[in-house]
């Protein structure tokens, strides 16, 4: 497909070159312009201020060039591929990526001035990405050219080098900010990340290891050393090392040994979240309060690079904290953990609710989950008592392991109800009072290890041996009103399930209170 291709008068081409070589040229000079930190949020000048401003939009525009020229690189790729059939016009992608890439770098430049990034890592990136800028111009330069057919061939070679030269800086400029922004890619190697882990399963074998390298080092890894290491050292600080510590930032000292209080490694920890000095910064993963008073700790004791563990005084606090510390590895696992849990409830929530709908057919609403989320149920007999036989307890073995409330008072159940209890493990209430059971069902229910709670008002227990209740490891309320049950023989029961729970909670009513 042959694409036409339209003659710009001689005075525009000019100026459109014109224009292009002046914006590179700016580009090109832009590093020696301005001083690192002359832009920040301290800034006297509204000019200043301004720039500080706009810095802030270089994440925004940072992604178009690269959107725009990976299109073009897309394009020239079908042309390539169709052995030429395929002729599209990049014209206007390369134009693209050249205006945004100017935003992109001008704006990044603009950020550099405030001074919050520093570091080689920071000046191999911004020397990459302006060199990016300038090869997108020099491309649109050349694009434009070919289109008309000016200095050829030197224009079309032009534009295939400036493009491949585009494609790798973009690479190369990318990889850096990245590392800038999230760390090294390529520490995520799976050949790293076992080293890591085993580097770390063997100092977890240290019972007494040095407090710095062992317990410091890894929470400032995790938290800190990302934003102010030895790749980017936001506000001038690195925290990588002792005497980087030591050195401090740009305006405050870092570490005070000995001095907690006055150190900004501490005092920024406990400012409030949206103050701008609090640290990290909101957004980023935050320091647990455990490994807050580790570091106050270790500050306080004089921030030893050699000091093992049992060589310095720990109080409470920093007992419990160091009992607390948990890995990135074992957060992970447990966050992993937790979330395939919850995928199981859900599962099995669905998986229940079939059952639910089996029983709820025959007696409405009086099966149901207990709160909206895991899988516990309730069962209440209220509004179908003179329905209700033994048979019920039939219905619900399919979901007998999830029900923890079981009403079944008023109905018509009896002893053989009580025999069919044995599925039901996670039982905490049980209401059979106003039913026909009789003393004999008591040694059923010493199945119902999680019984909390059970209901007898109303029965006929007269003369009834009450001790397989006083078995029952969790029994808390036991209401025996009206129950041929007397005042000596509640009070023994009671007596036992305090030897039995070795506390006072438990409370055997004879009164109506239920």
């Amino acid at each position: 497909m042959k694409q036409s291709q339209t003659s710009l008068p001689n005075t525009l081409y000019w100026l459109i070159i014109g224009v292009s070589l002046i914006l590179t040229i700016l580009v090109a000079v832009m590093p020696f312009i301005g001083e690192v930190g002359s832009a920040n949020e301290k800034a006297e000048g509204m000019m200043a201020l301004w720039v500080h401003f706009f810095g802030k939009f270089h994440p925004l525009f940072l992604h178009l060039p690269i959107g725009g020229l990976v299109l073009v690189l897309m394009m020239e790729g079908l042309k390539i591929l169709s052995f030429g059939r395929y002729k599209a016009d990049t014209t206007l992608g390369v134009l693209f990526s050249a205006f945004t890439g100017i935003l992109a770098v001008v704006c990044g430049y603009f950020l550099y001035l405030s001074g919050e990034y520093t570091g080689d890592l920071v000046e191999g990136h911004k020397r990459d990405g302006i060199i990016f800028a300038v090869l997108l111009l020099l491309c649109f330069i050349a694009k434009v050219s070919v289109q008309q057919r000016r200095f050829a061939p030197l224009s079309s070679t032009m534009y295939y080098g400036t493009l491949a030269g585009s494609a790798v800086l973009m690479m190369v400029a990318g990889h850096r900010g990245g590392e800038i922004s999230h760390g090294d890619p390529l520490a995520s190697l799976p050949s790293k990340v076992i080293e890591k882990r085993l580097a770390k399963a063997e100092a977890k074998k240290d019972t007494n290891p040095v407090v710095y390298t062992g317990i410091v080092t890894p929470i400032l890894e995790a938290k800190c050393i990302t934003c102010h290491g030895e790749d980017k050292k936001k506000g001038g600080l690195r925290l990588d090392t002792i005497e980087f510590m030591l050195e401090g930032g740009e305006e405050y000292d870092c570490l005070i040994p000995g001095d907690a209080e006055n150190s900004a490694l501490i005092t920024t920890l406990h400012l409030p979240l949206d103050d701008d000095y609090h640290m990290p910064p909101e957004g980023k993963t935050q320091l647990t309060e455990g490994e807050k008073t580790i570091l106050s700790w270790w500050v306080s004791t004089g921030a030893s690079a050699t000091a093992k563990l049992n060589e310095l005084e720990q109080n409470d606090d920093v007992k419990t904290a160091l009992a607390g510390l948990v890995s990135p590895e074992d957060l992970a696992k447990q966050k992993a953990e937790a979330e395939a849990k919850k995928l199981k409830e859900v599962e099995l929530r669905l998986a229940l609710e079939k059952d639910i709908a089996n029983v709820n057919a025959k007696y409405k609403g009086a099966l149901s989950f207990v709160s909206q989320h895991g899988t516990d149920l309730s069962f209440t007999a209220v509004s179908f008592r003179s329905k209700i036989t033994d048979e019920i307890l039939d219905e619900l073995q399919p979901v007998a392991s999830h029900v923890v409330d079981l009403d079944l008072s008023a109905t018509q159940v009896g002893d053989g109800a009580v025999a069919k209890l044995k599925g039901f493990s996670k039982l905490r209430s049980l209401k059979l009072n106003e039913t026909e059971v009789t003393p004999e069902m008591l040694p059923e229910l010493t199945s119902l290890s999680a019984l909390e709670n059970i209901n007898l008002h109303s029965t006929n227990l007269n003369g009834a041996n009450l001790e397989p209740l006083a078995a029952l490891p969790k029994l808390r309320r036991v209401f025996l009103w009206n129950s041929g049950v007397d005042a000596a023989a509640a009070q023994a029961l009671q007596e036992k399930l305090h030897q039995v729970q070795e506390s006072d909670d438990a409370e055997v009513h004879l009164g109506e209170e239920l």
